[in-house]
């Protein structure tokens, strides 16, 4: 007779956001179990944290008493307590404009350098996730407080309904799981969107990028590249190679995240439209097809070594119409994919599973339950639209560096501002991601993409800019979008 496990919540998929939602909700009194179709360690994207994300993970980790999973928050107290686990400092995030055929141009005004600090110190330094050894750490953590977990595990679903009757696989012995309440955390395009047959939104998102990746050995400093380059050092707020290095180029942008494993994750975003034609083709060969366009990108990568094979992605942005039910939800990155820029995918969904454990904790067995999540989807399905409205405005920008730079102040105000909000001991509960609740703010990402387009001449250029200033105003608190910075900020 086959094993049967009853439960109240299952969660299918064990990155850290299902392994950390798993640990939450053991910690208000709901016996969860962790259910994953593969095995740690393995490789993942979203690599990449933030002030945002890492203040966030740390006030989960003190509220559910987890302290373990808080040493993970900066770069300090990890190295100390896990001095074998992965990661890099991230004092910063780094950004670069290149031209085609053309060796990178510093110049005394740093007028095609961005460097934004995130914080003062290595100590205080938010980090890089090495996924693999990350999320096996975490699914580990949560076994050492007793969760089932099962990998290797195929999942199809029996009943939904009034409970759910799983039936699993592992290695051909078959179990079952009956549960109250599911949680998708497998990722866009996964378990519930498919098993539900979730139709996509109804709203198509405007962002049309989609990316060739891989971890290479081997990567070159480009901190060093510029110091060969002349560039003004010494103005930066810290040093480049400390943080996550954004390549900026026509029609797309690489990202650089090294790790102190010596392993670098490196990978190109590109717009659909733009690189229209190539996608065809392996994904290696687009690689080097592009980088050697860049004569100082080619350089920081002339003696690299793929550790595995290069993956290529179609169009990324994905977004389910509907991401809850009566007894059921899907965590932000399984409702919806988006783009890299600004690493908000972790921001997110550690914000949609604070909100999911708050939900059940106040409604776990009420008739109250289905309006609060339904509540908490309509506040994701805004703030998916926000971030995919500040995407595409940033994608639309890369024409000039200027204009980029001006956009990207409407991530770092939202951003920072709702940093500040959540330090405060009377934060409001009501703060959404990136403080797209502040209306005149998010009515000004809505519309960013529109003055881009009529921007085009040095008077028009400046009148953006202007308008982004004006913009931010509400809830500047970090002195962006400064022009006497001259593109460099330390930290706020």
């Amino acid at each position: 007779m086959q094993e049967s496990y009853r439960v109240d919540v299952a969660i299918i998929g064990a990155g850290f956001a299902g392994s950390l939602t798993a640990m939450i909700l053991s910690r208000i009194g709901l016996r969860p179990i962790l259910v994953e179709r593969e095995r740690h360690p393995r490789f993942a994207l979203g690599e990449a944290s933030t002030p945002f994300a890492n203040l966030l993970l740390r006030q989960l980790a003190c509220r559910y008493d987890l302290p373990d999973i808080s040493d993970l928050a900066k770069y300090g107290p990890w190295k100390r307590s896990h001095p074998d686990l992965p990661t890099w400092r991230k004092r910063g995030f780094s950004f670069f404009r290149h031209h085609a055929e053309q060796r990178f141009r510093p110049t005394a005004d740093h007028g095609e350098e961005l460097l934004v600090a995130a914080s003062p110190d290595d100590e205080s330094s938010d980090t890089h996730w090495y996924r693999p050894s990350f999320d096996a750490y975490l699914v580990a953590q949560a076994a050492t407080l007793g969760i089932p977990y099962f990998d290797q595990t195929e999942t199809t679903v029996l009943q939904d309904r009034p409970e759910w009757l799983l039936q699993c696989d592992r290695d051909g012995k078959p179990f079952e799981i009956r549960c109250r309440f599911l949680v998708d955390a497998s990722g866009p395009g996964g378990f519930l969107t498919q098993t539900l047959r979730l139709p996509p939104s109804l709203e198509p998102m405007e962002t049309s990028s989609r990316s060739v990746y891989a971890h290479l050995i081997g990567v070159r400093s480009w901190e060093a590249i510029l110091r060969r380059l002349d560039a003004h050092l010494v103005d930066y707020p810290y040093p480049c190679d400390h943080s996550t290095i954004h390549h900026i180029f026509d029609g797309g942008w690489m990202w650089v995240i090294p790790f102190d494993n010596g392993v670098t994750s490196v990978g190109l975003m590109l717009d659909m439209e733009h690189w229209k034609g190539i996608e065809g083709q392996p994904a290696e060969d687009q690689w080097q097809k592009i980088t050697r366009c860049y004569p100082s990108m080619l350089e920081q990568f002339a003696q690299v070594e793929a550790i595995e094979p290069w993956r290529k992605t179609p169009r990324l942005q994905r977004c389910v119409d509907r991401c809850c039910g009566p007894n059921w939800v899907l965590l932000p990155h399984a409702a919806y994919a988006l783009d890299a820029l600004f690493s908000i995918g972790n921001g997110h969904t550690l914000l949609g599973i604070e909100r999911l454990a708050n939900t059940l904790e106040a409604h776990w067995k009420r008739d109250s339950l289905a309006d609060a999540l339904r509540l908490d989807a309509e506040t994701l399905r805004q703030e998916i639209q926000f971030n995919d409205a500040l995407i595409r405005a940033c994608y639309r920008s890369f024409r000039s560096f200027r204009l980029f730079a001006a956009t990207s102040m409407l991530y770092f105000a939202g951003a920072h501002a709702a940093e500040i909000a959540r330090s405060r001991p009377d934060r409001p509960t009501v703060w959404r991601f990136l403080s797209s609740q502040v209306q005149p703010f998010a009515n000004a990402v809505h519309e960013a993409a529109r003055c881009l387009d009529a921007a085009y001449e040095e008077a028009e250029i400046r009148e953006y800019e202007a308008w982004i200033r004006k913009a931010i105003a509400p809830i500047n608190f970090g002195g962006f979008a400064d022009p006497s910075k001259h593109n460099l900020y330390a930290c706020a």
